[in-house]
């Protein structure tokens, strides 16, 4: 079994801040959780992956997951209660190959991810900052932590050249829920998420606009991946799987209301999502299609809904959330657990199967790695991922980002399409504003 050692960094524990010193670096990245969100107590970065494992829209994902539990096996160590290096990075939403792929996967893979044997960890809590690293890495370490301590500060700048437009009209999007409900009142599924996507062009750093949007939206599963071929910002709200010593659990949303600056109206929109019999239904739904792909890995028996329709509020939205749990198959690799149960039911619909297709036959584009995930999948077996909501895809000048919501049998047109605006309406009215200029 592999050793790892750890020290702590004499350093203000601000991850944006600190993490602005290696993202030049090939294969950064920042998994961050903004301050206040208390069962979200880490931010972790790194860079310069000690190996890559990719797969492309279509291809078979089994070997590779095979491959990245080869080397977590090489280097496995004793479970902590905080992210360890490890496997870090990004699943896309076409990732299922019996799925049909939409259109428009613009070259990039359905699943990227590298295996970082030095990782540095902000725990929000004890306000530290520490660097993590395997044996025989301690001379990657010294050169992580060098680039930190002598980053400059640079002034880092973007700004849209064309401001956003959808893929769908407004009867366009009419057109699509009217299928939607046929294929409902048909039998087909009982439930079905219909995204539409917004495409604006860009210039200057994507890293200005991050910090900017984590201002603008906190989020408890933030996170920021820096590609040669493309960069992901998201500002996710939504956990998907977390498995720590055995334990798995999984937290869907499925229930959207906005929030109000009025106090009064806020609280009347919060009421209204928790008392909404639709938005129960809707949520109980996706409960029981996650209890199902739970039970793919989990000992028969040990899964339960230990919390159902709770509401958490964020910047922009108020959202119904309920909390799965289970005991894993000791047989069962974490990885295959994210695996089997991808992509999360809360943004396909149900029954999972079908309502993917229907989502590609009706959806103009590909997802890419919108409701997708990013996770990681450390040696000591401790894994946690996020479902890519509230999230963007950028390719070089082009930037995209999308907006969706379950459709059930007694849905309107008008407040679904609504709904997907106010989802994603912080992100594009802060990125549609003058521009951007932050210090990193």
């Amino acid at each position: 079994m592999t050793g790892f050692s750890v020290r702590t960094l004499t350093c203000p524990p601000d991850p944006m801040a600190l993490f602005s010193g290696i993202r030049h670096l090939p294969g950064s990245f920042l998994l961050h959780s903004a301050p206040g969100f208390a069962s979200h107590r880490y931010s972790v970065f790194s860079a310069l992956p000690l190996q890559t494992e990719q797969r492309e829209p279509g291809q078979p994902a089994a070997d590779c997951i095979d491959a990245m539990i080869a080397r977590l096996d090489l280097h496995s160590s004793k479970p902590r209660d905080y992210p360890l290096p490890g496997w870090y990075g990004l699943l896309g939403y076409e990732l299922q190959t019996l799925i049909p792929t939409s259109p428009g996967t613009h070259g990039l893979p359905a699943l990227r991810a590298g295996f970082y044997p030095v990782v540095f960890l902000v725990d929000h809590a004890c306000a530290t900052v520490s660097c993590i690293a395997l044996e025989g890495f301690s001379d990657h370490a010294d050169h992580l932590i060098a680039d930190l301590q002598n980053a400059k500060i640079e002034t880092a700048s973007f700004q849209l050249t064309q401001p956003f437009t959808s893929n769908m009209t407004r009867d366009h999007y009419g057109d699509c829920f009217a299928k939607v409900q046929a294929y409902l009142h048909a039998g087909d599924c009982y439930q079905v998420n219909l995204a539409q996507r917004f495409h604006a062009t860009c210039s200057g750093d994507s890293w200005a606009a991050f910090q900017q949007l984590c201002t603008a939206l906190p989020a408890p599963m933030a996170a920021y991946f820096s590609q040669p071929d493309f960069e992901c910002l998201s500002l996710s709200p939504e956990r998907f799987l977390a498995i720590s010593d055995g334990n798995i659990s999984t937290h869907p949303i499925k229930g959207t209301r906005p929030r109000h600056q009025d106090p009064e109206l806020d609280h009347q929109s919060a009421s209204e999502l928790q008392a909404s019999e639709k938005d129960r239904a809707e949520n109980l739904m996706i409960v029981d299609l996650l209890r199902n792909d739970l039970g793919l890995s989990c000992v028969p028996g040990s899964i339960r809904v230990t919390d159902l329709f709770a509401i958490e509020s964020y910047a922009n939205v108020h959202h119904m959330v309920s909390r799965i749990e289970g005991r894993l198959r000791p047989e069962i690799h974490p990885l295959k657990a994210l695996l089997a149960a991808f992509p999360g039911g809360s943004i396909t619909g149900a029954p999972k199967k079908r309502a993917m297709e229907i989502i590609a036959e009706l959806e103009p584009d590909s997802r890419l790695f919108y409701c997708g995930s990013a996770f990681y999948c450390d040696v000591g077996g401790r894994l946690d991922s996020s479902i890519l909501i509230r999230s963007l895809v950028r390719q070089n000048e082009s930037l995209y980002c999308w907006g969706g919501g379950g459709i059930v049998a007694d849905s309107t047109a008008d407040s679904e399409y609504q709904e997907t605006l106010h989802k994603v309406g912080v992100i594009l009215r802060t990125l549609e504003g003058i521009g951007t200029s932050i210090k990193s």
